[in-house]
């Protein structure tokens, strides 16, 4: 059976941003101009029905964290689409209220599981809701910035917004 899912591009600057949303909440967000090869690398086993709307509310808390870097509070997340596994809902539940930089070794110490740097660092990788769960704020041990689903350069310029405001 087909679920609707709802997409609205909007532009931000030099890029554009692109929110999936179900009726129930957000489910994927992303820079990436193939932002429909981008959604099914996370749901390829999802029979959806494409349809662009705006939430209105979503593109307003969007354009405000573009314009001042102010954190994305009270969006409704679908959990029963995205499904993640309990490590991912774990750490994606840690990181929606973080609102500085931590390594993945300290967030693997914030969620209790000290010895599982690399599974922290693979779940932060699995975020399908970038910006709305700031993953973008997670740096390795030695300072550097690491990985960024949608490129280091969109890390960077996220971090660069965050710091306007600091």
């Amino acid at each position: 059976m087909s679920e609707f899912v709802f997409y609205y591009k909007n532009q931000y600057g030099d890029y554009t941003f692109t929110y999936f949303y179900t009726q129930r909440g957000l489910v994927f967000t992303t820079f990436q101009d193939s932002f429909y090869s981008a959604f099914f690398k996370f749901f390829a086993k999802k029979n959806v029905i494409f349809q662009s709307k705006n939430d209105y509310a979503v593109t307003q808390k969007l354009t405000a964290y573009f314009q001042s870097g102010t954190n994305i509070k009270d969006v409704v997340i679908d959990w029963d689409f995205i499904n993640p596994k309990p490590l991912l809902r774990q750490v994606m539940e840690t990181l929606q209220s973080q609102t500085d930089m931590i390594s993945y070794a300290e967030l693997a110490q914030k969620i209790n599981s000290p010895d599982a740097v690399r599974a922290v660092g693979t779940a932060v990788g699995k975020n399908p809701l970038e910006v709305i769960i700031p993953c973008h704020r997670v740096i390795k041990s030695n300072g550097h910035l690491g990985k960024y689903r949608d490129g280091a350069i969109i890390k960077e310029k996220l971090i660069e917004l965050e710091k306007r405001i600091i």
